[in-house]
């Protein structure tokens, strides 16, 4: 296991801590477009930022949005979707939905707000650990991403799993940094024994699946207990 490799896991394994303590500050709490108005009522709304095109006043159909603020050291975040007329019925209910332009109602309630539009969902974007970047902010998320990705498929064979089975095992939540500190030789972790088999794919799917509902779970609970709703 050349040292070189041995570098660039331990490299790439530092940098999910950091994108991991990032996270942490830049949290965004899922809330909702009435909150956003009492927040900006109430005004204890610093900064509004809203991604995704606005439909014209006359036209009909959905346009896609995320729309971000902050009240003192929190940020909110509620992806919404913009309807008018028959596409309704047909959108997906895991979003918000509304009528509203928001931009117009945010200037209305709140004329000196620091408020950020961006027309539409161009660019770079990415989402780690719970948070959303976009542009120059997603590049680190990308980098680490695709270089894992190089890894995992072009570096040495990995310890305690194959291939397959690091690759899906990554899509637990954590999983990238496990698989960068435990697939190969890390100072102060003990290697595997010699007569270790190695985790199959097939089974590390199975694993993944439940691992992720667990993780998934207790995340969120974590999320409320440290970041809890609107008061």
């Amino acid at each position: 296991y050349a040292r070189a490799w041995v570098g660039l896991r331990l490299v790439l394994a530092a940098g999910y801590v950091v994108l991991g303590c990032a996270a942490a500050v830049l949290h965004q709490a899922e809330s909702t477009l009435g909150q956003l108005y009492a927040d900006l009522d109430r005004g204890s709304v610093s900064q509004v930022r809203v991604v995704g095109d606005v439909l014209p006043p006359t036209s009909t159909g959905s346009s896609l949005q995320e729309v971000t603020w902050r009240t003192g050291s929190r940020a909110w975040r509620v992806e919404l979707v913009q309807v008018r007329g028959s596409d309704l019925g047909a959108l997906s209910a895991s979003r918000e939905r509304t009528t509203d332009d928001v931009v117009q109602q945010v200037r209305a309630r709140s004329p000196e707000i620091d408020l950020e539009v961006s027309g539409s969902r161009t660019g770079v974007g990415a989402r780690a650990f719970g948070v959303s970047y976009s542009g120059a902010a997603a590049l680190p998320v990308v980098v680490l991403t695709v270089a894992g990705l190089l890894l995992l498929v072009g570096g040495p064979q990995p310890w305690r799993a194959t291939r397959w089975g690091w690759f899906w095992l990554c899509f637990v939540p954590g999983g990238p940094l496990v698989y960068l500190a435990r697939s190969g030789p890390t100072p102060g972790l003990r290697p595997p024994a010699p007569d270790d088999a190695l985790l199959t794919g097939g089974r590390a799917l199975v694993a993944a699946v439940v691992l992720s509902l667990v993780a998934n779970a207790g995340l969120a609970l974590l999320a409320t207990a440290l970041w809890p709703g609107h008061a």
